[in-house]
């Protein structure tokens, strides 16, 4: 018999079925502000906020005896404790979603787990329920967009760019977004960034073995497999043990002093296993000015962490970095990146999930480099994977490789994208991304995070033809 459940988080218990007597009101409280004035009757409506949705629902347990029961605790509390509002959905409401956290407390899991029954607390700080995603093309200047449901939606926009742009808008006719700027007919642009290298990693044509490591020894090979390079070997193990594995380099066919590097990377990490990618910018001399790398130098313990150092050993500055909630950074597959721009060195790390947006990302370190300690011009890149001997090698690859050169006019209006880029409008958390990564440092002054209104909505893209656009939205009901 298939019992009624919910889902939470995208999962689901086959052993958790819901039970008669969910406590839940048809819509979310509103607490209306009044003003009110002395000899005057009644008062002022100054503004109405929406309360927090709770939803208490009843809920039973298919346990086996008491050890399971214990399992089930333990399940249940990994399963349902978040940090963050998360997908609710009930099968009783189908096509609705609620966004939320549990309230309950690891005794009331406890409690639960014995009396094989118990009442799960939700709270949705967003009130509202949602509906299935709606996905629609965008074309010029007037999209007609019928939004159902109760209440607006919160849309987000998606711009593939087809030529150079200065800047991007989105607008419903009353409202518009914008990120860059409008150049005028007198106006003179140009590209800010200027990709100087592109390595996609299909080929190891232009690589040789490295001279050195900086701490560890080189050993083994490595192939280009489906578009990445990875370990083909990392040789015997050495005597006495010390990091090794392959390592390669390259010229990066130009001479870069203010830079961007970027290189998107995998390591899948388990208990027992090591492993470490680096990323080596040398300068003319073969010397490292600076190196970022994702590792696991654990051997009993499944933990990744994010290293940037800048200038040879005994002139060394070093920064370690693990995610804010340390576990989301195992089975790390994302991106690393290097800027150096007027002597400030920033490294970058963050995962890229599966609609290629960064998160668990950590960006706040730059170091700046007023002695010119790591100012070299920056002609090769080097990479490698290494581990420790005696343990299993963590999986990982290096997906893609490449140098922008940073260029600086002031009297001339940038460029903040080219054809291939992706410029997103994401009015669900009123922010601007750039090929995933945040970009709200061009977003305009005047520029709003509208929402769709109930009925016809009428879009449009500037500058015209200048994108493929799309629209994605869920239906939003108070």
């Amino acid at each position: 018999m298939a019992y009624e459940s919910i889902t939470f988080n995208g999962i689901r218990k086959d052993w958790l079925y819901i039970e008669r007597g969910r406590s839940k009101p048809p819509f979310a409280a509103r607490r209306r502000n009044l003003i009110t004035v002395p000899g005057y009757p009644g008062g002022h409506l100054q503004s109405t906020e929406v309360d927090p949705l709770t939803i208490s629902q009843p809920v039973g347990f298919r346990i086996k005896d008491d050890a399971d029961a214990l399992v089930k605790q333990d399940e249940l509390a990994e399963w349902l404790l978040t940090d963050e509002p998360v997908p609710l959905e009930f099968d009783d409401e189908p096509g609705r979603i609620y966004y939320a956290v549990v309230q309950n407390t690891l005794e009331d899991f406890e409690k639960m787990s014995l009396l094989r029954s118990g009442t799960i607390q939700f709270i949705c700080p967003d009130p509202y329920a949602y509906g299935q995603e709606k996905a629609h093309g965008l074309t010029g200047q007037g999209t007609v967009i019928n939004v159902a449901g109760t209440a607006e939606a919160k849309p987000v926009f998606e711009l593939e760019v087809l030529e150079p742009v200065t800047f991007a808008m989105i607008s419903n006719g009353d409202e518009y977004n914008l990120v860059g700027r409008p150049a005028s007919a007198s106006d003179q642009t140009f590209v800010r960034e200027e990709l100087v290298m592109h390595d996609d990693c299909t080929s190891l044509a232009g690589w040789i073995t490295a001279d050195k490591v900086d701490n560890g020894k080189i050993t083994g090979a490595m192939k280009s497999v489906n578009g990445a390079f990875v370990v083909d070997s990392v040789g015997t193990p050495v005597s006495p043990a010390v990091w090794q594995g392959p390592s390669i380099k390259r010229d990066i066919g130009a001479t870069l002093e203010n830079f961007r590097m970027a290189t998107k990377v995998s390591l899948n990490n388990l208990v027992g296993q090591t492993g470490m990618i680096e990323i080596y910018l040398l300068d003319a001399f073969g010397e490292i000015v600076a190196k970022i790398g994702i590792e696991d130098v654990w051997r009993g313990l499944k933990k990744v962490q994010g290293k940037f150092q800048m200038g040879e050993i005994g002139n060394r500055e070093a920064y370690y970095r693990e995610a804010d909630y340390a576990p989301a950074w195992n089975n790390f597959d994302g991106i690393l990146q290097i800027f150096r721009d007027n002597g400030k060195l920033r490294p970058y790390f963050a995962l890229i999930d599966n609609k290629g947006k960064h998160v668990w990302v950590s960006s706040e370190y730059s170091y700046n480099d007023v002695n010119n300690n790591y100012h070299t011009p920056i002609t090769q890149i080097q990479i490698a994977f290494r581990m420790w001997p005696g343990t299993e090698m963590s999986e990982a690859e290096i997906k893609d490789i490449k140098f922008w050169r940073y260029k600086k006019e002031p009297d001339k209006v940038p460029y903040i994208a080219q054809p291939g880029d992706i410029i997103t409008f994401d009015h669900t958390s009123d922010s601007v991304y750039l090929n995933g990564q945040n970009f709200m440092k061009e977003h305009a002054i005047g520029g709003t995070f509208f929402k769709l209104k109930k009925g016809d909505n009428t879009l449009a893209m500037l500058p015209d033809g200048a994108f493929n656009g799309s629209l994605i939205y869920r239906t939003r009901y108070k």
